[in-house]
C-alpha cells in the first residue's frame, strides 16, 4: 500500500496553476456581470466610475477582471452606481468569491 501512495506525486506548480485558473475564471464572471449591469444603466464607463468613486482605470480594470473591490464601502458605491441593491451585489460577490482567493490583501 505504501508503494501505491508513494507512486503518486502532486506537482505543486500544477496545484498553483489550477488555483490561478479558477481565480481568473471567477474574476471574469464577476467582470462580465459588472459590465452587463453597467450597460443596463445606459451609463458610460466614465460616468459609472465617477458615481462609484473610482478612477476610470479602476473601473476599466474591474470590467476586465483585473481589479476587484477590497472594501465594503467600494462595494456600496459600485452597487449604487449600477442601481443595484448592496445585498444583490454582495450576493454576486459571494458567488464569485474564488476571484478573491490568493489576492494580496
Amino acid at each position: 500500500m505504501s508503494g501505491y501512495l508513494s507512486s503518486r506525486h502532486i506537482n505543486p506548480d500544477d496545484v498553483r496553476a489550477a488555483a490561478e485558473h479558477t481565480r481568473q475564471f471567477w474574476a471574469s464572471v464577476f467582470a462580465d456581470g459588472i459590465r452587463m449591469a453597467r450597460k443596463a444603466t445606459g451609463r458610460s464607463i466614465e460616468a459609472t466610475a465617477y458615481l462609484a468613486h473610482l478612477d476610470i482605470w479602476e473601473w476599466t480594470a474591474l470590467e476586465a477582471g483585473g481589479w476587484l473591490p477590497r472594501t465594503v464601502m467600494q462595494l456600496r458605491y459600485i452597487a449604487a452606481a449600477l442601481e443595484l441593491s448592496y445585498d444583490s451585489l454582495a450576493s454576486f460577490v459571494v458567488l464569485c468569491s474564488s476571484a478573491w482567493e490568493g489576492r494580496r490583501k
